[in-house]
């Protein structure tokens, strides 16, 4: 991942946006920050498997953070098919 993480990252975002216009009003203008927080997350995700505690407690708090910033559960579902998506162009590119 760590070969492709600007691509990926920035197809994700990308794709989001296109699956749900209203999106990017949450988000700064510039995503080049919010890029690098997601490749942060998803390395501390797989640094972490198979260590359910550290994993339950950095979930739990993004999860908080996430909901201050108005996002819906119906968000993550968007989310997990564009991610799904992202992560297959990222590798097959």
């Amino acid at each position: 991942m760590v070969p492709v993480a600007d691509r990926f990252s920035a197809a994700f975002y990308e794709q989001l946006f296109a699956a749900d216009p209203a999106l990017p009003s949450m988000f700064p203008a510039n995503l080049d920050e919010q890029q690098r927080k997601l490749v942060d997350e998803l390395t501390f995700i797989v640094d972490n498997l198979g260590q359910l505690p550290p994993l339950v407690e950095h979930a739990t708090e993004l999860g908080r953070r996430h909901r201050e910033y108005g996002v819906e559960p119906s968000h993550y579902e968007e989310m997990l098919d564009v991610l799904l998506l992202a992560l297959r162009s990222a590798r097959s590119t």
